[in-house]
């Protein structure tokens, strides 16, 4: 698969309208299912308020609402609101046009004497140009002298949303994006609430910002008790950012870990950058995805430039000339750019001496109090800071402004990787994340951090974790998901008989961040003499918090029956997530040399979830071990479980360097042309592997020698004539052997 010819199949300027890219919001999707459920034409009208920022995801949530209501048997009929529609005769004359539109399509309408009932002939008996004294509606005339002094008849609704169920003999819902503009105006919300008191079979869900809630409640609070608020929120665990990532590539039969540079680091780097918000990582990832398109990247990357390129896109779509706190920002100091990220970290979430707190867990606080407090009064003075009544402090910006300067800030400032952002998210989550900064540049010998799913992880979800691997119950019903990231830290301390986990604790203001280090048991280790840490300890007990250490073991008496438990009772995602663990253990495995544990974990990998990666790696390394018959069969079995031309290519080359070393080289030259064929779908600068076998003739006989960083398609043309001449002359493959450089 050539990748310059792909589409990027990032749209951050569109909300998602294909279920295959929608990511997360498992939660949400069930409960709407639930509400949908529950609408019938014997049953009141139900209500559902979504509730979040904007660009969180909620007319994406919306589209796939529409789509699972097709699949119920449930008319959708979608309702985008502007400035202005609040005003009741706006509103539902909107409202009437798009039922009667959706209502057209799902079979022909008409009155007694012929005239089509659509949209159209709605819109001219509201304006007055059209009557007809059989027309079944009677809404419409309403709604035309309302618009010249009357007033909205309700029974007139009810009664045509009630003959309009009837013929369409269905339920009806209506979806209604950016529904805040109906918050202002009470007649309009008043006539909504009658509607679900005494028509049956709608379902009504609003997309709209916090004001709707607001709003609704200090305008008219007797609707909210009718109302269900389902919040959508920025993505906050990590497996729903890696699937808002992933599921776009997969359209294009690419995977997020051929995709990405360190993957990991970059998904940690990717969540920290966009705040989880899904349109910044539409709009990261766009970016990333073109550099690697245009060749200046190998891999998708979280680069200086491609920082510049999502700038450049944002100054495209709206221009910064007309933004003051943009221009400002461009004149500011490197440090004032640090402070202003660090000082807006948690925007109306934090105090100053919040931020002064956070400050300071670090081996070296970036600032001192005095300078820390210049910046604040000189980025009030600029106009980028306030202080809220409450304290808290407060981006005096827009969204894109946030936008903008923390991508400008990341580009500029030299510590990158630890630079601070301005961010919305909460006080729990910024002293999460410092408390792992903070543990990562401790830098300890004999212990490693534990994966987490999420800043809220907590230590009650550690020890349900570890209860259940201990007990190992085949009845368990409900599975700790952390039971994936003990795997992980087994797996990565070597398998022991016992596991020794640190939980540390940073405790401030009734906020509780967690987060783990691991070891084996018998590895020297021990923080709390650590002095670098200990002062830390003292310096934040000073400003009113605390840092805490406590310890808890998992033992591992049969690592296999661990892992046959975890396949009897896991979902295949969490099986998938236990197999990368054991292809990453394999894989560092074999850079040591260790080959027999590198083949252990990779039949590991293979057993708990069958997946191309696995077949490759076993087939690769049974041909390195010398059993070309194995290699044979893992590479057949990696050929029936690929799918993109680049996998498949590197499949067919290592059958046929398993038959060439089986001396069957007629039947290596077919599946060598079968790899030729696949390599050419691709790029050849993305078949670049880590390892390939290559045969050589040395001394009148073929060896096959491993080669490290070595290009598939040139390695097939070598290939190609050194099997050509097996084939002439057969002695060539007397005494065929793999060495190693």
């Amino acid at each position: 698969m050539i990748i310059e010819k792909r589409r990027n199949p990032y749209d951050y300027a569109n909300p998602v309208k294909d279920s295959r890219i929608f990511a997360g919001r498992g939660a949400e999707l069930s409960k709407v299912s639930y509400m949908l459920d529950q609408i019938d034409l014997t049953r009141p009208s139900s209500y559902l308020a979504i509730v979040g920022e904007r660009a969180s995801g909620k007319t994406s949530l919306l589209n796939m609402i529409n789509i699972m209501a097709i699949h119920k048997e449930i008319l959708p009929v979608r309702i985008d609101l502007v400035p202005g529609d609040g005003e009741p005769v706006t509103f539902f004359s909107k409202l009437f046009e798009e039922l009667v539109s959706a209502a057209a399509e799902k079979g022909r309408m008409s009155t007694i004497s012929g005239t089509p009932i659509t949209a159209r002939t709605i819109r001219r008996i509201i304006s007055g140009e059209f009557q007809d004294e059989h027309f079944p509606l009677e809404f419409p005339e309403s709604l035309n002298q309302a618009a010249h002094g009357g007033r909205i008849s309700e029974s007139a609704l009810r009664a045509d949303l009630s003959y309009l169920a009837s013929r369409i003999a269905r339920p009806i819902l209506f979806l209604i994006d950016e529904a805040q503009e109906l918050a202002t105006n009470e007649a309009t919300l008043s006539i909504m609430r009658t509607i679900g008191m005494r028509v049956n079979g709608y379902g009504f869900i609003l997309a709209a910002t916090a004001d709707l809630v607001e709003k609704i409640n200090s305008v008219f609070s007797p609707i909210i008790r009718q109302f269900q608020v389902m919040k959508v929120e920025r993505f906050t665990e990590s497996s729903e950012v890696r699937e808002c990532i992933e599921s776009p590539l997969a359209t294009l039969g690419f995977n997020f870990d051929d995709s990405f540079e360190n993957d990991d680091e970059q998904l940690f780097d990717l969540m920290r950058l966009t705040d989880g918000n899904p349109y910044e990582i539409q709009l990261l990832c766009h970016t990333m995805f073109t550099r690697w398109q245009e060749g200046k990247t190998a891999k998708m990357q979280i680069t200086t430039e491609a920082l510049e390129g999502v700038r450049a896109l944002l100054e495209s779509h709206q221009g910064t000339q007309s933004r003051p706190l943009i221009g400002k920002s461009h004149k500011l100091p490197a440090r004032r750019l640090s402070a202003l990220n660090l000082l807006c970290s948690a925007i109306g979430a934090a105090t100053y001496e919040d931020i002064w707190f956070i400050n300071n867990i670090s081996l070296v606080p970036e600032f001192s109090r005095d300078e820390l407090s210049e910046h604040l009064d000189g980025l009030i003075f600029d106009g980028f800071i306030e202080i809220l009544p409450d304290g808290y402090i407060n981006f005096t910006g827009d969204q894109f402004d946030r936008i903008y300067i923390k991508v400008l800030s990341r580009s500029l400032l030299a510590r990158a990787e630890k630079s601070h952002a301005l961010s919305t998210n909460s006080m729990h989550f910024l002293l999460t994340y410092y408390l792992e900064v903070f543990i990562h540049s401790l830098k300890i010998n004999n212990a490693s951090c534990l994966e987490t799913c999420c800043p809220m992880m907590e230590q009650d979800d550690v020890l349900s974790a570890i209860s259940a691997l201990s007990a190992l119950d085949p009845g368990i019903e409900r599975i700790p998901g952390v039971v994936v990231f003990l795997h992980g830290a087994i797996v990565d301390a070597g398998i022991p008989r016992e596991l020794e986990l640190t939980t540390i604790q940073c405790q401030y203001k009734g906020e509780v961040a967690t987060r783990w280090l691991f070891k084996r048991t018998d590895d020297p280790f021990d923080l709390d003499e650590d002095t670098r840490f200990r002062t830390v300890c003292r310096r934040l007990e000073e400003l009113g918090g605390s840092l805490t250490l406590q310890a808890s073991t998992l033992p591992i008496d049969s690592f296999q029956e661990l892992l046959s438990w975890a396949k009897s009772v896991l979902s295949k995602t969490n099986l998938e997530h236990m197999a990368k663990h054991h292809i990453t253990a394999g894989y560092n495995a074999y850079e040591k040399s260790e080959y027999s544990l590198s083949l252990e974990h990779m039949h590991r990998a293979q057993w708990l979830t069958p997946t191309w990666r696995g077949a490759n790696n076993l087939a690769y390394m049974a041909m390195t071990a010398g059993s070309f018959s194995d290699a044979l069969i893992y590479a057949e079995e990696a050929i029936e479980l690929g799918s993109d031309a680049d996998s498949l290519s590197l499949s067919w080359y290592n059958k046929a360097m398993a038959l060439l070393a089986s001396e069957r080289a007629i039947d290596a030259k077919e599946a060598l042309l079968e790899a030729q064929r696949k390599a050419a779908e691709v790029n050849e600068s993305e078949l670049n592997f880590g390892y390939l076998v290559v045969p050589k003739i040395v001394d009148k006989s073929i060896v096959l020698r491993e080669v490290s960083n070595a290009n598939l398609a040139s390695s097939i043309t070598n290939s190609a004539e050194i099997i050509e001449l097996s084939i002439r002359i057969p002695s060539l493959l007397d005494g065929i052997r793999l060495v190693f450089d």
